[in-house]
């Protein structure tokens, strides 16, 4: 569709796609596939609004140029069929986006004078999410949180959300059930990856989920690690230099509350992650403590325990402290019967 009417005069001709200018969208410059252009002039002002393809981004574009009386020029671009990863790539969101939004993405950008901030409405298969551009720095308005659906089923949810926490497991392989997910806040610093940051919040409440990999490997009975739905509140992680940081990751195990803070790297290079676990529920043998009966320690007993080092291969570290005071409580336990 143009953005015109059918009053006011026009003038429509074809264009040498050589010679129109290449389109640019925060530095990364591409070569537009011009059609055709129509241009109206009135007492009012004028308006130019041109189409064609983006090869280079496999979409489809019409920009709208528009100037009334004095001022500025306000442009408008729709863009249609924009291939998301091309978009995380120009906006230096890393799959970001592509994980959000879907592959396939309408975009409409809107920059009401030359030099003012570039205003960013996406919207994909899964949500909608808009942004501002200015200055070099791509930030997501305060009022502008955004929401997104995930199925389980979805050949997306798991690596996006595995790469999150990997230590939790969805135990309904192809389960239709629908998982929100919000983009809480975005600031991308264009060329400084340190100082880029976001944030999400998943909510895996309806869930059915399994402690996976060594947070599950600690514990002496595998059922104990099996979450039944509402076990996992929403869980808060901002992500910043290839690292995940959760801001706020609790769940219930055993009946008793557990929140794991830290760190892992996107890619599963590295973490460093620490809970405090119930004792009883514990695998002895993992913490140096043999045979003795966890079972029988206090039901208020907890060890603080740290994982670290790639995801897959990370060494488990208890806190020698409590280990010994629970230890020398087993084992005046044992004569009695143990």
């Amino acid at each position: 569709m143009w953005p015109f009417g059918e009053a006011g005069p026009r003038v429509e001709f074809d264009l040498d796609p050589e010679r129109f200018p290449a389109l640019t969208l925060n530095g990364a410059a591409f070569e537009p596939e011009v059609d055709s252009l129509r241009f109206e002039l009135d007492e009012q002002g004028r308006r130019a609004a041109y189409r064609g393809g983006l090869p280079d981004a496999g979409g489809r574009f019409v920009m709208d140029l528009t100037s009334r009386g004095r001022d500025a020029v306000r442009a408008t671009v729709t863009l249609r069929d924009l291939e998301a990863a091309r978009l995380d790539s120009w906006l230096e969101t890393p799959q970001l986006l592509e994980a959000l939004l879907g592959s396939s993405l309408e975009a409409l950008l809107v920059r009401e004078a030359p030099g003012a901030p570039l205003d960013i409405a996406l919207r994909g298969d899964r949500g909608a999410v808009q942004l501002a551009l200015a200055g070099g720095r791509l930030t997501q308005p305060a009022d502008a949180l955004a929401a997104f659906e995930f199925a389980l089923d979805d050949p997306v949810f798991a690596p996006f959300v595995g790469s999150l926490l990997p230590w939790f497991r969805p135990t309904l392989e192809g389960a239709l059930l629908e998982v929100p997910v919000r983009l809480l806040d975005l600031d991308v610093v264009q060329g400084n990856e340190a100082a880029s940051s976001w944030r999400l919040e998943l909510d895996l409440r309806g869930v059915p989920l399994r402690l996976d990999g060594v947070l599950g490997s600690v514990l002496a009975d595998p059922e104990a690690g099996l979450l039944l739905e509402g076990s996992l509140e929403p869980v808060v992680v901002r992500v910043q230099a290839g690292a995940v940081r959760l801001e706020s990751a609790s769940f219930s195990l055993g009946g008793e509350p557990v929140a794991l803070t830290g760190e892992v790297q996107l890619d599963g290079s590295d973490s460093r992650i620490e809970a405090s676990l119930p004792t009883s529920l514990l695998e002895p043998s993992l913490l140096g403590l043999g045979d003795l009966p966890l079972t029988r320690a206090r039901s208020d007993s907890r060890v603080s325990v740290e994982f670290s080092g790639p995801v897959g291969s990370e060494r488990v570290r208890a806190d020698l402290n409590a280990l010994q005071r629970i230890r020398t409580f087993l084992e005046s336990l044992l004569p009695l019967g143990g």
